[in-house]
């Protein structure tokens, strides 16, 4: 998911270099945040559904995958 916010979806890895790998973290841990988040909210929460949203998609496709540090 991060890699098509980059230039050429990250197809050429030259370009990606030492800022997107620094993006890249910084993306990782907006999302490692963003299960922090999830998993403090009640099940009914409208939130927690926006910031599952943000979150990567589970392998089944059914439930987001939370990241953890």
């Amino acid at each position: 998911m991060f890699l098509r916010t980059l230039p050429c979806e990250g197809r050429q890895p030259g370009p990606v270099g030492r800022a997107g790998m620094t993006a890249y973290l910084r993306w990782l841990a907006a999302r490692a945040q963003d299960t922090g988040d999830h998993r403090g909210l009640d099940r009914d929460d409208p939130v927690r559904a926006v910031i599952a949203e943000r979150l990567l998609p589970g392998l089944n496709g059914t439930r987001p995958l939370l990241v953890t540090r």
